[in-house]
């Protein structure tokens, strides 16, 4: 027998959604939409004005004074600085903000770019060029610093803090480096020193010894003074003592002679140490009361002035020790004062209104079409469960 078919289910016509209902949404919900796009239109604007800020950014020309290396150290040091002023609370109040953004290393990376003599995309193509075009790779031009303000004035006062700590604070650090370097040479070359001179002076009475033996020998043996021609002797070669006396008398005084100046050049040595001891003992206290790497440079100067009046006339050891240091200071200053300074003034820009503009229009559309959608979802749920 034939069994009747099971009947279909009829579609129901409020399952789905259909662009009779879309547009019947639409036009029910339109001046809702439109407001909640206006409501996120004045929104985004309004965030913009007060959120969006200023920047400011300034070119440090580098003119030899920042190599690649230095400057991958000043960016581990120049934070750390930043922190230590802030808790020593050496900072200016109106420059306290701006000293917090750059004890973080992130904002060096960011707000700090060097740009190099040869980009990263031409580097690929210096494996086979010559070392010297390699190392030309690796020269800073120039250093672009960025900061930012929430007013134009506070964009220009945060560029002028943050450029000028680079300088001061690269100056400072290398300072306390040339400091500390001296305090450890002079520990090290005065114990050195005293031992190559206890040897020496053991040497040199050898010598001596050697030599009195030698004009006695003279006198003892007549014949064996004269000689045809002068030769080059090692008095350490076994064989030298079957040269003759003279030339043997020769040698001798000569590795005196040797000694003797080994022994004035060491003398002298310590005495320029003394006087860059005195130096460095004055030099510590100020290297540790000031980060202003260029005030501490003509502080250190005119303790090296100071100390150039207190020498004899005639003390050439210790005028030229200080002409070392002096050269050393100066050399500092003109790298971070002169070799690394502005050409231009600084730039100050503003982001445009556009992007947050955009997206508080979509933003206030995409949240009040949720809103529309939930509510007529709601109400279809209502009247099913009626």
């Amino acid at each position: 027998m034939n069994q009747p078919l099971p009947e279909q289910p009829m579609n129901d016509e409020n399952d789905g959604i259909n662009l009779g209902q879309v547009i019947e949404f639409v036009g029910a919900e339109w001046k809702r939409l439109a407001a909640g796009a206006a409501v996120g239109l004045v929104l985004g604007g309004a965030g913009w004005s007060v959120l969006s800020g200023y920047k400011a950014e300034q070119i440090l020309v580098n003119d030899g004074a920042v190599s690649f290396i230095t400057w991958r150290g000043l960016q581990q040091n120049l934070p750390l600085l930043a922190a230590q002023l802030l808790e020593q609370k050496k900072v200016k109040p109106a420059d306290e903000a701006q000293y917090r953004v750059m004890t973080s290393g992130q904002w060096w990376a960011k707000s700090v770019v060097p740009t190099f003599s040869i980009s990263k995309a031409d580097t690929k193509d210096l494996a086979s060029v010559s070392k010297n075009l390699q190392d030309e790779a690796s020269t800073i031009l120039n250093l672009v610093v960025t900061t930012k303000g929430a007013s134009k004035e506070d964009a220009l006062a945060h560029i002028t803090t943050a450029t000028q700590f680079i300088k001061q604070g690269s100056a400072y650090l290398s300072i306390k480096n040339l400091v500390q370097g001296w305090d450890y040479q002079i520990l090290n070359t005065e114990a050195s020193l005293a031992k190559k001179i206890t040897d020496t002076e053991v040497d040199l009475r050898y010598l001596r010894q050697r030599a009195t033996n030698l004009e006695s020998m003279r006198q003892r043996f007549p014949q064996n003074v004269t000689v045809t021609s002068q030769q080059v002797v090692d008095l350490k070669d076994s064989s030298a003592k079957y040269m003759p006396i003279s030339t043997q008398l020769v040698a001798v005084n000569a590795d005196i002679n040797a000694a003797n100046e080994s022994l004035e050049r060491m003398r002298n040595e310590i005495a320029q140490t003394k006087v860059m001891a005195e130096f460095v003992a004055q030099a510590k206290p100020v290297v540790d009361q000031s980060a202003d790497g260029l005030a501490v440079v003509d502080q250190l100067l005119e303790i090296s002035k100071s100390i150039r009046a207190s020498l004899a006339a005639n003390d050439i050891n210790g005028n030229q020790q200080l002409n070392n240091i002096d050269a050393n200071l100066v050399g500092v200053r003109t790298n971070f004062q002169r070799s690394l300074d502005t050409d231009l003034i600084p730039q100050v820009s503003r982001s445009g209104p556009m992007q947050p503009l955009a997206g508080g229009l979509v933003g206030g559309f995409v949240v009040t079409l949720l809103y529309a959608l939930s509510r007529r979802a709601y109400a279809v749920y209502r009247n099913k469960g009626a």
